[in-house]
């Protein structure tokens, strides 16, 4: 676990899950999680710094913040600009991730 870690609530079934502690991962909104794709540094030293405990949690959040953002939908300039940030932000969260945290040896 991170020191320092908040917890998140546990999932039916399942264990704790340690919260993210850097500013970056610990996104709310859809602003919050666009912001990942224009600081890939920061992002890769809070991944590197992340809990294997809270992995899934990250996911499971990155989801439901950015979820529906990554439908493709007709809409105003504004919603296409909302979304092309969100799918660039989504983009660098799995490749640092894929490289920092996941062990391809196993």
């Amino acid at each position: 676990t991170v020191a320092g870690a908040k917890h998140w609530p546990t999932p039916a079934g399942g264990s704790r899950m340690a919260a993210p502690s850097g500013a970056l991962l610990a996104f709310a909104d859809v602003a919050g999680f666009a912001a990942l794709g224009d600081a890939a540094e920061q992002l890769r030293e809070e991944l590197q710094a992340l809990s294997p405990d809270a992995y899934e949690g990250l996911w499971q959040r990155a989801l439901r913040v950015a979820g529906a953002q990554l439908q493709v939908t007709a809409g105003t300039e504004e919603a296409a600009q909302t979304t092309l940030a969100v799918l660039r932000a989504m983009a660098v969260l799995l490749d640092a991730f894929a490289e920092l945290c996941l062990d391809a040896s196993r």
